[in-house]
């Protein structure tokens, strides 16, 4: 299985996809619960993914709250900015 594979998402899901993998890391969980191999594969996502999304934005944090809004149909996601901060955001 060396294939590539393409996967479309949007821009809410894909922010709200990198922060579930961040936050479950952060706690450790994958060490936990998925296998080695698994984990390695959920690293890879999670890079790319931050690659594509402003995670370093000084309005990271609103830029998911509104990602949930969006994924719950409440608004649809803007465009984000790519203002950077000095220092990584914290997560939600």
């Amino acid at each position: 299985m060396s294939d590539d594979i393409q996967i479309k998402l949007t821009q809410a899901e894909a922010l709200l996809v990198f922060e579930a993998l961040a936050k479950l890391e952060e706690k450790k969980l994958l060490d936990v619960h998925v296998s080695e191999e698994e984990r390695t594969a959920c690293w890879a996502l999670e890079a790319l993914l931050e690659k594509e999304l402003p995670v370093f934005a000084s309005n990271y944090l609103s830029l998911v709250a509104q990602a949930k809004r969006a994924i719950k149909g409440e608004e649809p996601i803007q465009p984000p900015q790519t203002t950077t901060g000095s220092s990584a955001p914290d997560r939600v």
